[in-house]
């Protein structure tokens, strides 16, 4: 567990330190690129705010012209008005007044101090005139000439000519103004726009990193429980894999490979007719005396270690095991696969038991142990094999051929090979054989019998008899075919 643990936590130090390098690589860049456009932005925002400064002046000294001008106007409008009365007052001369121009500053505007022009006109006394008199022809000659329609007319009109002309540069300072504040504001919040981007950029960073980092994890929680399950799926197919091999090799201890997959196929295996196969009973003699100075396990263990071998040699000439009763052993050639070979196999296994048990024999008695000797008879014909019953199978095999088989083994005697008359002609050209005449036998009557002493010595290695050579399975085959 703190294996996994230790490799989950260099996984995402990894992972985040990879992140990092990424990021590291390329905010810098869309720092620069974000940073060098809000400088340009805050450069046209300076310069923008200082067109509107200019603007503002600009206005302001218009606002100041347009007053002048319109104060001007209205003071000679009136000066010519009061030199074509006949009455002057006393108050004012005939020369134009001047004018006098003070400013204040305003703070109401956002961007620029606007100042307040306040024009006031200045009354300067006139000591040189001379009393009118009304109805005087003096006084009638200069109100004649005071009043000159036609001269007051065109002045008029050229001070409303350039008042208008300074109204409209007015109203195109004020657009003007207007414009730049609306550039100015779209540049604000452009600017403002430009900063929420960015930190947007580094929060959506930081969010994809701890997203990605918990991606991480939940993959490799995922991949760790799929692996873990998959060997647990695995392991469970092993252990099922091997309880069906070790339920197959039971039933194969059993029953024959053939018989065993007719009843995993079709439920039941059919019994079948064999017209030549070959028996095989051994028998302990003395069995019961020698058991009964045994104790159990001892026993058991001795009728094992027969057993077992007996198992491994007819397993060698392809005969099949059928029971084991007490002391006694049973096997068939033959069956399930029928062949023409097996009473040739039948006893070359008779013989090498037999061997088996001489030599056994001999070296308890070297040891002074008592130990028993072994009956051996075969018997060839036809039978009839297969599985019967529905509860704890067994293969069987029934008729004639088995029961002549049992009367061979209990007519036989120790540490010889008892065979019938008809498993003779068919072994005889491989095996020397002693003719025991014809013998009674229970439920039979006479039936001839033989003692077979070895393997031809022509067939046998070494001519010692023991053991077959390859010009006796040369000769086995031949005989097969011709059959």
């Amino acid at each position: 567990m703190l294996y996994k643990f230790v490799c989950l936590v260099f996984l995402g130090t990894v992972f985040f330190s990879l992140i990092r390098l990424h990021a590291q690589s390329v905010l810098p860049i869309v720092q620069e690129s974000t940073n060098t456009n809000t400088d340009q932005i805050q450069q046209l925002l300076n310069d923008r705010k200082k067109e509107l400064q200019n603007i503002t002046n600009q206005k302001q000294r218009t606002e100041v012209k347009i007053l002048t001008k319109t104060l001007r106007a209205d003071i000679d409008l009136d000066l010519d008005l009061i030199a074509s009365s006949p009455i002057k007052p006393k108050s004012f001369s005939s020369v134009r007044a001047p004018i006098k121009v003070d400013s204040i500053t305003d703070n109401s505007n956002k961007y620029t101090n606007k100042p307040i022009v306040i024009i006031t006109p200045i009354p300067k006394a006139n000591t040189n005139a001379e009393p009118s008199i009304p109805n005087s022809p003096v006084a009638t000659s200069k109100k004649e000439e005071a009043v000159d329609p036609p001269r007051t007319v065109n002045k008029i009109s050229q001070k409303d000519l350039q008042l208008l002309l300074a109204q409209k540069e007015m109203q195109l300072l004020k657009e003007q103004e207007a414009k730049k504040q609306v550039e100015i504001a779209a540049l604000v919040k452009t600017l403002e726009l430009r900063n929420l981007r960015q930190r947007n950029i580094i929060y959506l960073g930081a969010v994809g990193l701890g997203l990605s980092l918990v991606v991480t994890i939940l993959l490799f929680r995922n991949v760790h429980i799929q692996r873990k399950a998959n060997r647990e799926l695995v392991k469970q197919k092993q252990e099922t894999e091997l309880a069906r091999n070790q339920s197959e090799a039971l039933l194969l201890n059993i029953l024959p490979a053939s018989v065993a997959q007719e009843l995993k196929t079709k439920g039941k295996a059919e019994a079948k007719y064999y017209e030549l196969a070959s028996v095989l009973f051994c028998d302990f003699q003395g069995f019961t005396s020698i058991a009964e100075k045994m104790k159990p396990n001892e026993l058991l263990a001795a009728l094992d270690e027969c057993f077992m071998v007996f198992d491994e040699i007819i397993s060698r000439y392809h005969l099949e095991k059928i029971k084991t009763i007490g002391d006694a052993y049973m096997c068939v050639g033959g069956v399930p696969e029928a062949n023409r070979t097996n009473p040739v196999e039948c006893v070359l296994a008779g013989l090498e038991i037999q061997q088996f048990m001489k030599q056994k024999y001999q070296s308890k008695k070297l040891k002074g142990e008592e130990y028993w000797k072994l009956r051996l008879g075969i018997n060839s014909g036809e039978l009839v094999a297969g599985v019967v019953g529905k509860k704890k199978f067994a293969y069987d095999v029934w008729g004639d051929t088995v029961n002549t088989a049992s009367r061979m083994e209990s007519s036989g005697e120790v540490d010889e090979v008892n065979i019938s008359g008809k498993t003779y002609e068919l072994v005889k050209d491989f095996f020397e054989c002693e003719y025991r005449g014809k013998l009674n036998v229970k439920g039979k009557g006479q039936v001839d019998m033989y003692f077979v002493r070895s393997i031809k010595p022509e067939l046998s290695k070494e001519g010692k008899g023991l053991e077959p050579n390859k010009k006796f399975w040369e000769l086995l085959k031949q005989k097969t075919e011709n059959c």
